[in-house]
């Protein structure tokens, strides 16, 4: 995930949650007990938004990540232009961790590969940890 201008600074409760975002990708160092994927409309992320499912495609808690670049599908149905924006959302906080603005319609996105019909095929490949 690249830095961008849309990324909020992180604020003391992403701090205190061992979150960063930067060229290195996406870290969340301590246990986000209850947090997940999050998309929505509006301003800022609240509870009226929708959970995304992780990398693996799983809706469960989100896991530790350090230093990755993830590549998240929005759930069938909504396609980048329906969302404001993109977060990691706390469910047993009730706010958002992290959040990214999505600008609208200034996106070049390609449609998904399901709405063409086509399956897409995924390769998850493990490198040894440094």
């Amino acid at each position: 995930m690249e830095t961008s201008e849309n990324w909020k600074a992180p604020s003391e409760d992403e701090r205190s949650h061992g979150m960063r975002t930067n060229e290195n990708g996406l870290s969340i160092l301590t246990h986000p007990v209850d947090s997940y994927f999050w998309v929505g409309l509006g301003s800022e992320p609240d509870e009226t938004g929708i959970p995304v499912p992780d990398e693996a495609g799983s809706l469960s808690p989100l896991r530790r990540y350090r230093g990755q670049n993830l590549v998240l599908s929005l759930p069938s149905g909504t396609d980048i232009f329906d969302i404001d924006w993109i977060s990691i959302w706390s469910k047993g906080l009730g706010r958002s961790l992290a959040h990214v603005n999505v600008p609208a319609m200034t996106l070049n996105v390609p449609p998904a590969l399901e709405t063409l019909g086509i399956q897409s095929q995924v390769r998850v490949q493990h490198l040894p940890a440094s």
